[in-house]
């Protein structure tokens, strides 16, 4: 039930650093990636 009410989000997160020249990285993924690498058990 738990990896079921997962797979009706996403997951975004936002990476800033020096090494990007101000620029950022806006990264949004979905759990069902997460689950089928075994990230989440």
């Amino acid at each position: 039930m738990f990896k079921q009410t997962l797979l009706g989000w996403n997951f975004q997160t936002i990476v800033t650093a020096c090494e990007f020249g101000g620029r950022k990285i806006d990264l949004v993924v979905e759990p069902k990636i997460f689950i089928q690498s075994g990230l989440i058990p």
